[in-house]
């Protein structure tokens, strides 16, 4: 099982309203990995939490493609583009049967915790460098 993703600063964007909410998707990322490495995904909580992960993903996605298209951000597609991925990959967890469940899960958290930190560390620090200058904090 994979270990828990850790809010750093390294991968603070600057802009308050986005690292707050990229540590609480964090902390729901990391609540449904351990409760699905240990109850399995059939659990009736596991799929809240995945729904209110999808949910709030996609009310934090929203905010932030609501600035891009506001401010025009010239990287919004590509942005966008990963957003839509994100959602497809947890999709797929809330879909996975329990036949090999634990396996399935190790891996696509993996992707998951991958995909996170790497869109935090990137593309989304890139995206609080042009809200910062155009006076979003």
């Amino acid at each position: 099982m994979i270990d828990s993703i850790l809010w750093t600063t390294e991968i603070a964007t600057g802009i308050i309203w986005q690292d707050y909410q990229h540590k609480e998707l964090l902390e729901v990322i990391n609540t449904l990995r351990e409760k699905v490495s240990t109850e399995g995904n059939d659990d009736s909580s596991t799929k809240e939490l995945l729904d209110f992960l999808i949910f709030y993903t996609g009310d934090h996605f929203g905010i932030e493609e609501g600035y891009m298209d506001l401010l025009k951000y010239p990287e919004a597609e590509h942005h966008k583009g990963q957003h839509k991925e994100f959602l497809k990959n947890i999709e797929a967890l809330k879909n996975l049967s329990s036949f090999s469940v634990e396996i399935k899960t190790d891996a696509l958290f993996k992707d998951l915790a991958r995909w996170f930190y790497k869109h935090i560390s990137k593309t989304d620090q890139r995206f609080g460098v042009f809200l910062q200058a155009n006076g979003i904090r």
